[in-house]
């Protein structure tokens, strides 16, 4: 197993991507808005696109191997699809209802809600290196 760091990218390539991700997902609730069709529907179709990209990705990469590999694991990717897709509907059905800005603010707070939640209803507690130490390594791009 290769344990090196990945290469850095180039700046200005890594600009780029990250000026397209940022507008990709900022106009998703404008979007949404604008599809005369169900929550349920418009996920189902951006789930169907995601798995036509995703797995031409695979084929044409050699990764598809992987799945083959794992293929015990394929049940989690499914209910983690599954659970996804109920998100986004819930996301899109937020944003017919309220203000893009409200229903992206709530769908980013969920998971600081959550633990606040936790530790007043279930009396759970935070070390300070929960607190303060990202999980993720120096090295990745979380």
């Amino acid at each position: 197993m290769d344990t090196r760091p990945a290469p850095n990218p180039d700046p200005g390539k890594a600009r780029k991507l990250l000026l397209i991700t940022v507008i990709a997902f900022g106009t998703v609730g404008l979007l949404v808005r604008g599809i005369p069709l169900p929550s349920a529907e418009i996920a189902l179709f951006r789930a169907v696109i995601a798995l036509v990209v995703l797995g031409l990705y695979l084929l044409i990469s050699g990764k598809h191997r992987l799945l083959i590999e794992h293929k015990k694991q394929l049940w989690k990717f499914l209910l983690s699809g599954a659970v996804m897709a109920f998100n986004w509907i819930l996301l899109f059905e937020a944003y017919k209802h309220t203000s893009i800005a409200l229903a992206t603010l709530a769908y980013y707070l969920a998971p600081t809600l959550m633990i606040v939640f936790g530790m007043v209803l279930l009396k759970e507690s935070l070390t300070r290196k929960q607190v303060f130490v990202s999980p993720c390594p120096p090295w990745a791009w979380c």
